[in-house]
């Protein structure tokens, strides 16, 4: 593991995503596309959730969880 985070801090990503695509055997071009369409990850709302979780002071609202998985549900079926 340690060797792959160094190898994630001396590649740029579109080296990293090569590589990816060949050990994985498929075309580069189409994995690059395809990480691409992900959303940006904002790191500071997933740091400021993890200090809530860990503080006991995170309040999820049961009503939208359980909206948000019978719409997921759906749109497996």
């Amino acid at each position: 593991m340690k060797k792959i985070n160094r190898l994630r801090e001396k590649l740029p990503r579109g080296k990293r995503i090569q590589i990816l695509a060949q050990t994985m055997g498929v075309d580069a071009d189409i994995l690059a596309s395809e990480i691409n369409q992900f959303p940006e990850i904002n790191a500071s709302k997933i740091v400021s959730l993890n200090s809530r979780i860990n503080g006991g002071k995170y309040q999820p609202n049961s009503g939208s969880v359980s909206d948000k998985l019978i719409s997921l549900e759906l749109q497996l079926k």
